[in-house]
């Protein structure tokens, strides 16, 4: 957590509110809907589902995705978070919408 609020504070960004949650399963499946036939779904919900996941901003998802880097993070560029923090894809190191939606 410390990394990402870090990350977003650097590029101007203020955290100013935080809301830490459970996400139920419906709800997971319902977001990720879209990946519902791809065979990573399965493992996807579990993985959200076994910790808390923490709900913050809005209008930053688009710059947030970049500060994130690719999901594959050995296709990361340095200086991103999961470029110089992560070397597995899966369990990954930090999450980020792709939409606001």
């Amino acid at each position: 957590m410390y990394l990402v609020s870090k990350a977003k504070e650097d590029r101007g960004y203020k955290l100013v509110a935080l809301k830490q949650m459970t996400a139920t399963k419906e709800h997971l499946e319902e977001h990720y809907g879209d990946l519902k036939d791809k065979p990573l779904f399965p493992a996807l919900i579990s993985y959200m589902v076994s910790s808390a996941v923490v709900a913050m901003g809005l209008d930053v998802v688009k710059q947030g995705r970049i500060m994130l880097g690719a999901s594959n993070p050995l296709a990361s560029a340095p200086g991103c978070i999961r470029g110089d923090f992560s070397i597995q894809t899966g369990r990954n190191i930090c999450h980020g919408s792709d939409s606001f939606d």
